[in-house]
């Protein structure tokens, strides 16, 4: 079992102790040792061979046991212990957004609710509104979660793909006569989800890389195999195809599976405006009939007298019209990225020290990174108080001194209270760097509420960054009901940053949204929220969404140089 395995039947006990009721400490022993396992870079099999699970931290020797059983055996005998202690109903009770463990037992014990049909007939009958401490938004909140956990798309965030696909490009381009993969489709498009996985490729023989591929470690069972193409089905359910291509062949190929396919149909018809047809196979003049293979995707627009237009921005969105028109954004690169505005370290609940978060930027070629852990309202997350904090800008004033070549910046996330104020006195917020506002709480307000609330948050002249400003989680939470229009527009007026959090399974704000921002002059920045020095690959998938959006590096703040970054912050400021 890999690392992200033994972390998942750790957060199962959590999850089982919770609804048994048990201690707070006991069940969060559990949540802490899990994340210390699933984000150490070690792989936790070897680090049990050598016999030093208790190191890791958070690992006692109680959890290192049952870790330990785990690698053993491939499961947990405990886990089992646990499951069948409880009814096998509340689980399906807590997969509706909301429902914690203690609201699904109560549902269970005091009126019965055993399924998610007697869920909803309940809340429509407006039964749940008699117990104590729930009421009619409370039903109105279950039969929303109810239809959308019905409508849920079983598509993966495209970070948890990434880490398969990147393990597959790695074993593929081993063997020599492998040549050219492109991962196509939404992934290529970056997507915040995938459904599957395309991949393409050339080779002169094409017969060996299939066989490479369907023997590789990670496939589960294969659902077809040729001469040139296979398609397999990964351990997580992930359905992979592999292609391989004529070399003349690869651009037109890509072009048409990268889509989208939006993008291809106004694609073509823009062709047979030319007088053209564009197929996965090639251009062809309509009038000759000769049909011209293209070896790459510049060559298919070139053909069209078209300039080259990025994967990420093939939506069918106005970019066929702008290419024509010569206004194409030039896309902002991880290339052009300076450094990092939201990063978390083990002061708060990183797992990583500040000299590692900071060593691990500037071999990145960061020039800046900024220290923004938790205000002490986040309880669960060791929030610093005022004091903490203090202590901490001590260690980074020492690293500023004895570090070349990257700045620390002294920051901080800090909680939205309900009343919009921040969860640290002015008075300090004045003396950091920067200042990144988040939602952590009240996370279901109405729309006109959480609006407003987070408005009276941007007013506040020593806020500089809205942290992951809709609250998503893919594929686990929806977004704040929340008007991103007047957000966006506040954050223009205001000289507030918006924030892209390039974690995989936030990529908040989106695309749409980031397009608007660029539109009304809001400015970005691209954050890996990173809570280890892995964690700062996430930036990459920030950056993929602001492609998406149409961003280019003058949009990102953090393309900036560090003086130029700061004057802004500071103008906002009144300094």
């Amino acid at each position: 079992m890999n690392n992200e395995q033994v972390a998942e039947v750790l957060n199962d006990i959590a999850e089982i102790l919770e609804i048994k009721g048990e201690s707070k400490y006991r069940i969060r022993a559990y949540q802490q040792a899990a994340r210390s396992i699933e984000f150490m870079p070690e792989d936790v099999n070897q680090v049990y061979r050598e016999g030093h699970l208790d190191d890791i931290p958070y690992i006692g020797k109680s959890i290192a046991a049952k870790v330990a059983d785990v690698l053993e055996h491939g499961y947990s005998s405990y886990l089992e212990e646990l499951e069948e202690s409880i009814p096998p109903c509340i689980e399906s009770l807590l997969q509706i957004p909301g429902i914690g463990p203690k609201t699904a037992v109560r549902l269970y014990q005091e009126l019965g609710i055993d399924n998610i049909e007697s869920l909803r007939v309940a809340a429509e009958e407006q039964r749940i509104r008699q117990l104590r401490g729930m009421g009619k938004k409370t039903e109105e909140n279950i039969l929303k979660g109810i239809k959308w956990l019905q409508g849920k798309s079983p598509r993966l965030p495209l970070g948890v793909a990434a880490i398969l696909v990147e393990r597959i490009l790695e074993q593929l381009r081993r063997d020599p006569f492998v040549c050219n993969l492109v991962v196509v489709g939404s992934y290529r498009r970056m997507k915040p989800t995938v459904g599957d996985i395309d991949i393409m490729g050339t080779s002169d023989r094409p017969e060996t890389v299939i066989d490479l591929f369907t023997a590789l470690p990670d496939v589960d069972r294969i659902m077809a195999k040729g001469r040139t193409k296979a398609t397999v089905l990964a351990e997580n359910g992930l359905q992979i195809d592999l292609r391989i291509v004529p070399h003349e062949s690869l651009g037109s190929l890509l072009q048409h599976f990268t889509g989208s396919k939006e993008h291809n149909v106004q694609l073509r018809e823009y062709a047979l405006s030319k007088g053209f047809s564009v197929s996965e196979y090639g251009i062809t003049n309509i009038k000759t009939g000769w049909r011209i293979p293209c070896a790459t995707e510049e060559q298919v627009y070139s053909i069209l007298e078209l300039p080259y237009i990025p994967p990420e921005i093939r939506q069918g969105s106005g970019e066929i019209e702008a290419a024509v028109a010569g206004k194409l954004p030039v896309p902002v690169t991880q290339q052009d990225i300076c450094g990092d505005l939201h990063t978390h370290s083990n002061w708060s609940d990183g797992r990583s020290s500040l000299a590692e978060m900071a060593l691990a930027a500037r071999e990145k070629g960061y020039r800046y990174l900024a220290v923004t852990d938790h205000s002490p309202g986040l309880g669960i997350a060791h929030g610093l108080s005022p004091e903490r904090l203090r202590l901490q800008w001590r260690e980074i004033d020492d690293l500023n001194n004895r570090l070349k070549g990257i700045t620390l910046l002294k920051g901080s996330e800090v909680d939205i209270r309900a009343d919009g104020s921040l969860d640290l006195p002015d008075k300090l917020l004045k003396e950091l760097d920067i200042v990144l506002g988040a939602i952590h709480s009240g996370m279901r307000e109405s729309g006109d509420l959480i609006t407003e609330r987070v408005i009276r948050a941007m007013r506040n002249p020593y806020l500089n960054i809205l942290a992951h400003p809709t609250g998503r989680l893919i594929g686990s939470r929806e977004p704040y009901d929340i008007d991103m229009e007047k957000i966006i527009k506040a954050a223009a007026d205001l000289k507030v940053i918006l924030e892209i959090d390039g974690t995989p399974d936030r990529l908040d704000l989106d695309g749409r949204h980031a397009r608007r921002a660029k539109e009304l002059n809001a400015k970005i920045a691209i954050s890996s929220d990173a809570h280890q020095v892995s964690g700062l690959n996430n930036m990459r998938f920030g950056v993929g969404t602001a492609r998406r959006g149409w961003l280019e590096k003058r949009d990102v703040v953090n393309s900036w140089k560090l003086k130029e970054l700061q004057t802004f912050l500071n103008q906002h400021r009144g300094k």
